[in-house]
């Protein structure tokens, strides 16, 4: 049997998508959201689902959560979906060392999710990139 995936922010449609590839590659995922309800953890893949703190208001009991998610569930693989879970969750992985999150360490996530470092490393490795103007406020916008 393969090892249990807890999957986040089930209320995205993405992480309806996850959950049904796990399922059907026959991982058991596990969903969780600030809600407890949600998309995601409606498929009929989802071993379960669970109510879980907002990775943005309360990072640090976010994390306590998903730690001891994984303690009760034996999960092997967290899938951060959302942008903000994954910044938290690759931040605190020395405290979630009992799983493995398949994304690069925190500091390369934000700089390849950083638009202007990678709208001027771009051309410096030979990928156009289109005219851009900034405004410098939004009335110039």
């Amino acid at each position: 049997m393969k090892p249990v995936v807890i999957v986040t922010d089930g209320e995205q449609r993405a992480a309806l998508a996850v959950v049904r590839s796990l399922g059907r590659a026959g991982y058991r995922p596990y969903v969780c959201s600030t809600e407890g309800r949600s998309l995601a953890g409606a498929s009929r893949y989802a071993t379960g689902e669970t109510a879980i703190a907002d990775p943005l208001r309360e990072p640090e009991l976010y994390v306590d959560e998903i730690a001891r998610l994984i303690e009760r569930s034996g999960a092997e693989l967290l899938i951060p979906i959302a942008e903000p879970a994954l910044l938290v969750v690759l931040a605190a992985r020395a405290h979630l060392r009992d799983v493995r999150v398949p994304f690069v360490d925190v500091e390369r996530f934000r700089r390849i999710s950083d638009k202007a470092l990678v709208l001027a490393t771009a051309p410096e490795v030979g990928i156009a990139v289109p005219r851009q103007c900034i405004a410098a406020t939004s009335a110039a916008a």
